[in-house]
């Protein structure tokens, strides 16, 4: 038997899909406006500026990595 594999967190990828893009920023605009539940791993994804708080910031931080004014999280 193998092991269970941990799932592969991408900081900002907040929808899971692979990719970060604006529907990373919208899913947490979904969330912070209560129409949507994040997963544990999302909100690990979706803290784009790291401080243990999902907010607007985070949304502000995928904004700015997509406009190419910071190129990591």
């Amino acid at each position: 038997p193998t092991a269970p594999t941990q799932p592969q967190i991408i900081i900002g990828d907040a929808d899971e899909d692979g990719v970060i893009n604006i529907f990373d920023a919208t899913e947490i605009q979904l969330y912070l406006a209560k129409y949507k539940v994040l997963s544990e791993t999302q909100m690990i994804a979706a803290d784009a500026d790291k401080d243990g708080i999902v907010n607007i910031f985070d949304v502000t931080r995928i904004q700015l990595y997509l406009a190419k004014y910071i190129t990591e999280f």
